[in-house]
């Protein structure tokens, strides 16, 4: 498997709010066309003025599937959450790419 996963980095808790609607009500799901999995984190902020930050991760069967989704789906979807960015006066994204070795759980 292969983990896509984007964070986001919002300027209000309300922008953050606005975000994970725009996810859950279909960013997210459009993505699982090519992804196995969705997971969507609204991560704890690290003080009273933020960061707001939310983490989505994309759990793909194979790097041809994860190439799949960058040549078909990626560049509109992308597209959108640009859109959004403006509408909500700004995000910044960090990316990140990486097999999946999983975990057992202990004891």
């Amino acid at each position: 498997m292969i983990a896509y996963e984007v964070t986001a980095t919002l300027k209000s808790e309300e922008a953050r709010a606005a975000y994970l609607t725009w996810l859950r009500d279909g960013h997210a799901s459009a993505l699982l066309r090519w992804a196995e999995r969705a997971e969507v984190v609204a991560l704890d902020p690290t003080g009273p003025e933020g960061p707001w930050r939310v983490k989505s991760v994309y759990l793909f069967s194979s790097r041809e599937a994860y190439q799949r989704y960058v040549e078909e789906g990626a560049p509109t979807l992308r597209a959108d959450g640009v859109a959004l960015a403006e509408r909500l006066g700004g995000i910044s994204f960090e990316r990140s790419l990486g097999e999946v070795w999983g975990c057992e759980p202990l004891g």
